[in-house]
């Protein structure tokens, strides 16, 4: 029986056919948004415009409704419409006299050319049903708007009619673009019908986009031998894994060192087969080692939500609010723990209570630390000038645990290609194991501080935010110990 199909079900066929099945088959509820929205995005299309009359459609709407509205020359919000199989929904219509402007919301600061297959099945399905298309707008967010007072819709989002690069530079109107490259919509929706039909869809190593880094690859290929941790498969930013897999190399002991892509990381993974399991530059990490102060060691790792519409002063779009921190100080032979964890505007008190809970001496380790802490105080030193100097000396301090792994210097099999903070602790030790906790990743902290906020700040909710950030930064003070170990030095 042939169902309605929407515009993320051919997203996601287009992405991984398997995918689409298994979301098809086991529908994922409650997704948690990386970027928080306090006002929905077609809201603040409207404010943007200054509508306000108009008809509004909703879930289940039938779209003879939306035809009507459109046919009678009323401007429509959320209108469904379906066309052959293909059901859709567009934030914003207006009718003019050369055929209906479309609206579109987008989390982002520019109209992106990735876009086109999203926007082009909204074109065929209009089109299908017998409308002509004048223009296709885009409102994104105007990255250089800034907060004072009173949120300022008109002023943090733009209108365009052309996909730009990052740059800013235009690569052409988007209606244009779309109708020069048009897809054949019809080939993927009677592609999917068949892979529900049959409940089957056949992947092949070619056609998988993401390897081992998918929670259904063992299904779709539980006739292969790729189980090992020496699978090639595991091989980090390599571009040959299908090459070497035609040719009949499934290992990376059988790799040639000089088909090495030039990655340090791949030469480590390489070697570390070769020796056994555990490949260590032992001079280098020793030396990486003794660059720090290893009798004042801090470990520091920060939680934030990031939100689309500035929710306080000096803030710009997409600015994180950090709400959570542990730090974990190792002075001379004594380990302490301190931590913060507040809701609201937290950015002030956040950074009084880091600046008279770290210590003035050692290094500050984090894990990606240039990547999310470093960054993070270069917000709030931004936002709260008179906080500038102190916060960008944090900065000055921060060394990066990553970038041992990062190097090549360290290497065990166990890590299977991944070089995360969870899967390295993982490999030192096993019972600290995430899984154990409530909250057990970045996304879920996330989810819960948002309960957290809305709600009576529980302490069950609290327990496992602190629980969990608190394990991040235990987990760099084990894995130091462990590399010190490797390198022959000693932990008191």
């Amino acid at each position: 029986m042939s169902i309605a199909f929407h515009v993320s079900d051919v997203l996601q066929h287009h992405r991984c056919p398997v995918l689409f099945l298994n979301r098809s088959l086991n529908p994922q509820r409650n997704i948690t948004q990386f970027i928080q929205m306090t006002q929905s995005p077609t809201d603040c299309l409207l404010e943007k415009l200054h509508i306000s009359e108009y008809v509004s459609g909703y879930r289940g709407m039938d779209y003879q409704e939306s035809i009507t509205a459109l046919n009678e020359n009323k401007t429509l919000v959320n209108g469904r419409f379906e066309y052959l199989n293909l059901r859709l929904k567009v934030p914003l219509i207006i009718v003019r006299p050369e055929g209906l402007d479309l609206y579109f919301t987008s989390m982002s600061t520019y109209p992106k050319q990735e876009d086109s297959r999203y926007y082009s099945m909204h074109l065929w399905v209009l089109e299908g049903l017998g409308f002509s298309v004048h223009q296709i707008y885009t409102m994104t967010f105007n990255a250089s708007y800034q907060r004072l007072n009173a949120l300022d819709i008109d002023a943090c989002f733009t209108i365009n009619d052309v996909f730009t690069k990052d740059t800013g530079k235009v690569i052409g109107n988007i209606l244009s673009q779309i109708k020069s490259r048009k897809y054949d919509i019809s080939e993927d929706l009677a592609e999917m019908q068949a892979i529900l039909d049959l409940k089957k869809a056949h992947p092949t190593i070619e056609t998988c986009p993401l390897l081992t880094r998918c929670n259904y690859f063992k299904t779709c290929f539980a006739q292969e031998t790729y189980e090992s941790a020496n699978s090639v498969l595991y091989l980090t930013q390599s571009k040959e894994k299908r090459t070497f897999l035609k040719e009949g190399i499934y290992t990376m002991d059988k790799i040639p060192l000089d088909r090495i892509e030039g990655s340090a990381q791949q030469y480590a993974q390489i070697m570390a087969v070769r020796e056994g399991g555990l490949y260590v530059q032992q001079y280098a990490l020793k030396q990486w080692l003794n660059e720090l102060d290893l009798d004042h060691l801090n470990f520091l790792d920060f939680e934030w939500d990031t939100y689309g519409l500035p929710p306080f002063t000096n803030m710009k779009p997409f600015d994180p609010v950090c709400f959570q921190y542990s730090l974990h100080t190792y002075h001379d032979g004594n380990l302490n723990h301190y931590e913060f964890l507040e809701t609201g505007d937290t950015r002030l008190s956040f950074i009084k209570s880091l600046l008279s809970q770290v210590p003035k001496d050692g290094p500050i380790i984090a894990y990606n630390a240039f990547g999310a802490e470093t960054i993070r105080l270069k917000e709030l030193a931004f936002q709260f000038p008179a906080y500038r100097k102190e916060l960008l000396a944090l900065v000055e301090r921060f060394v990066d645990l990553e970038e041992v792994f990062d190097l090549g210097l360290v290497y065990d099999v166990r890590m299977k290609g991944l070089y995360s903070l969870k899967s390295i602790i993982q490999v030192v030790d096993p019972t600290m194991n995430y899984d154990q906790l409530s909250i057990s990743h970045g996304m879920d902290a996330v989810m819960h501080y948002r309960n957290y906020a809305k709600q009576d700040e529980d302490e069950e909710t609290m327990d496992a935010l602190l629980k969990y950030c608190r394990m991040d930064t235990l987990a760099m003070v084990e894995i130091i110990k462990w590399l010190m170990n490797l390198a022959g030095e000693t932990y008191a």
